[in-house]
């Protein structure tokens, strides 16, 4: 049995409120250069990735770290109490599945992967390994932000934010 990241955008609105963020998200299983799905399979979702990577997972929550190999960038910070309430019943449905729930801003993401890739000291090149999630996700958040499907407000990458967990 597998370990599976459900991850969410959310935005916050000039009052406060963080929004669930419905749609704008290209598969991570979908390469338009290649055309690797049909045009119309797969190209937009609620979740900017789906993947399976465990050095990822365990660099951004400490999940499925074995043997301890990847430094994890922090721990989980829970899932946040100012969450929308769309992702938080995402969240509960899952039940006892659902663990190691966190969320990065879009800045804090941008400096994960900095630290990432900066790091040598590891005996896995954690840059390369999670390089493949980070490009896939910022490069969506970026886009996400300049097309403001969620919302009429100005985005920034500190009210940009990305909510996960995780399930086994």
């Amino acid at each position: 049995m597998g370990c599976d990241i459900h991850l969410y955008v959310e935005n916050q609105d000039s009052a406060g409120c963080w929004w669930k963020c419905n749609e704008g998200f290209r598969s991570t299983y979908y390469d338009p250069k290649h055309h690797y799905f049909k045009e119309d399979q797969f190209k937009n979702g609620d979740q900017p990735y789906g993947g399976r990577n465990y050095t990822v997972f365990a660099y951004l929550a400490d999940v499925r770290n074995s043997g301890g190999s990847v430094e994890s960038y922090c721990d989980p910070k829970g899932f946040p109490e100012d969450g929308s309430l769309a992702n938080k019943e995402e969240y509960e449905k899952c039940g006892r599945d659902a663990h190691s729930a966190s969320w990065f801003t879009l800045k804090e993401l941008k400096d994960a992967y900095k630290v990432a890739k900066a790091n040598k000291s590891s005996h896995v090149d954690l840059g390369r390994y999670v390089s493949h999630f980070f490009n896939h996700v910022i490069r969506q958040l970026n886009n996400w932000q300049k097309k403001s499907y969620c919302g009429g407000d100005k985005q920034t990458d500190d009210n940009i934010r990305v909510v996960f967990w995780f399930d086994n």
